[in-house]
């Protein structure tokens, strides 16, 4: 995913559509990180699936052990 320069300008709620297939635990997650970064992403269509892939799929014990230190953190 890349930052796309020419979106300056956040619109509000009502102005955005995206439509993605996610859980709603999915969607939460991703509404937060968009909030925390305050802009707006660019992702190409392969780019897109090797992400919903990645979650899609069992977390690695190298991102099980990561999320723990994230929780005692």
């Amino acid at each position: 995913m890349t930052y796309h320069p020419d979106m300056k300008a956040q619109p509000s709620n009502a102005e955005v559509n995206t439509r993605l297939r996610a859980r709603a635990q999915d969607r939460t997650l991703i509404d937060q990180a968009a909030e925390l970064m305050g802009a707006m992403l660019y992702a190409d269509a392969i780019t897109f699936q090797k992400v919903m892939d990645w979650i899609d799929a069992p977390a690695t014990q190298c991102e099980t052990a990561g999320m723990k230190r994230l929780l005692r953190a």
